[in-house]
């Protein structure tokens, strides 16, 4: 058993608590958010666990086939990195028992995000046809990526870009892609269209500076 000098110098100010709530009759429930991939010292404190009494015994953590949480002396701790894209947050079970009555309350555990996915598109390499006689403007085909991060944050929202074209005639930019969408259109200069078989254009999808190329 570690002392709380000890433990004290241990405690990584990472997680951000969410919420705390105690229901008359029910459990406390305590949310907390912690980042994934720490690469710091195992074990790696989380947080004090709310409202244990003074004295207890049995203190047990469960609901974690992977054994990465454990609790000692008041406190979580985890004893490896999580991984948000491998599971994005947990449901613990803390239980004591206080006065020879067996006590229990839910530690729900959300994976805070980092940008460390690269986006990909969704094929390397993508077809579409263009009508005679279509109008700038009027999308006739979509590039499609993903990124493997939270999409409810900005390391998942992504930008479009051209990049080439081959080749360049009739003109050297025929093609605007939205930035925002993917989708594909024609612009004025690509509205006369009618002499070319094919032509090939290139494209890159980015999020902070981490980027993916793919030619359609």
């Amino acid at each position: 058993m570690l002392s709380m000098k000890k433990l004290s110098l241990w405690i990584i100010p990472l997680n951000l608590l969410l919420s705390l709530s105690v229901l008359s009759g029910e459990a406390a429930h305590l949310k907390i958010g912690v980042p994934e991939n720490y690469d710091g010292i195992f074990p790696w404190y989380l947080t004090k666990l709310p409202d244990l009494p003074l004295t207890y015994t049995d203190l047990l953590v469960s609901g974690d086939d992977d054994g990465i949480f454990g609790v000692e002396s008041g406190f979580l701790y985890a004893l490896k990195p999580l991984d948000r894209e491998k599971q994005p947050s947990y449901s613990l079970q803390v239980s004591f028992t206080a006065s020879m009555h067996p006590q229990s309350f839910t530690v729900e555990v959300c994976v805070i995000d980092k940008n460390d996915n690269v986006p990909v598109f969704l094929e390397e390499s993508m077809r579409g046809s263009v009508q005679l006689g279509l109008l700038k403007g009027i999308p006739f085909m979509q590039v499609e990526a993903l990124d493997r991060d939270d999409r409810n944050t900005a390391h998942a929202d992504l930008r479009f870009r051209l990049l080439d074209q081959t080749p360049r005639i009739p003109a050297s930019h025929m093609f605007h892609i939205d930035p925002n969408t993917g989708e594909v259109s024609l612009t004025e200069d690509g509205k006369d269209h009618s002499g070319c078989e094919f032509i090939q254009f290139y494209t890159n999808v980015q999020h902070n500076k981490q980027q993916r190329h793919s030619g359609v």
